[in-house]
């Protein structure tokens, strides 16, 4: 459903499909097996496109931002690549003011894979931000 979710878009407004499908991306989001939490990052770029910024930011970019401190070092490593894509859609300002903030503190954490994975999360940020 989610992969098709430009021709759902077209027929249902965006309330009545963030209303359907936000608690279920959130309940697999929380799923204890690895692969599972990884497809959900992985369309969390398009669920940004499609929701828009403000349903994104209200229900969905925390669960991207605590991906970062997951167990898995596969969930952490695709969450880090991952804030760069939904930079590109949802803006630079939402990156700068949003996500730059969380991943300052997280570099400040005491574990060192912490501290890595906020580190690769802001170069790869980074990359994907205009020079200004």
């Amino acid at each position: 459903m989610i992969s098709r979710l430009d021709a759902v878009r077209g027929v249902v407004d965006v309330k009545h499909l963030a209303e359907s499908l936000l608690p279920a991306i959130t309940e697999l989001a929380a799923e204890k097996k690895w692969r599972v939490q990884a497809a959900i990052l992985d369309f969390m770029p398009l669920l940004a496109r499609q929701l828009g910024r403000r349903v994104f930011e209200d229900n969905l970019s925390t669960i991207c931002v605590q991906a970062l401190e997951d167990n898995v070092a596969a969930i952490r490593a695709r969450a880090a690549a991952n804030l760069s894509q939904l930079a590109a859609v949802l803006g630079p300002e939402w990156a700068v003011g949003s996500v730059v903030p969380r991943l300052d503190a997280q570099v400040k954490k005491g574990s060192y894979l912490l501290r890595l994975t906020g580190l690769r999360a802001l170069a790869l940020l980074g990359r994907a931000l205009p020079e200004e």
